[in-house]
């Protein structure tokens, strides 16, 4: 996983978090703190459906319930804008599988992988 984390000015804390190959195994606690969560894109270049999910916890496995799932069809790309944010109190951690719904034990296969950027304060 290449999981990057970029801090977009020093006189704010604005962040964007870029994960190039989003998987099942969880990218845990990105930010390493608490923070809000403002937008998230996803670029889907397997041959599956993608389901992107949220945790608002220090680590996460198919057992944990994600606050945020969202489902990106192969070959595209989406944005989601959240103007408001959505407020996250221990950390933020993501996963990508190719099953909706709370489980997911598989990472979308074919073509080419999954990334996740995030915008987060």
């Amino acid at each position: 996983m290449a999981l990057t984390t970029t801090i977009l000015d020093g006189r704010n804390n604005d962040i964007i978090v870029n994960q190039t190959v989003a998987a099942t195994a969880a990218d845990n606690d990105v930010t390493g703190k608490a923070g809000t969560l403002y937008a998230v894109q996803v670029t889907n270049g397997s041959a599956e459906v993608a389901y992107v999910k949220l945790y608002d916890a220090n680590g996460a496995t198919d057992a944990n319930v994600p606050f945020l799932i969202l489902m990106t069809v192969n070959g595209s790309t989406r944005t989601f804008v959240i103007p408001d944010g959505i407020a996250y109190s221990t950390g933020l951690c993501l996963r990508c599988v190719d099953t909706g719904g709370v489980a997911g034990t598989s990472t979308p296969s074919g073509g080419t992988s999954v990334g996740v950027q995030l915008v987060v304060s």
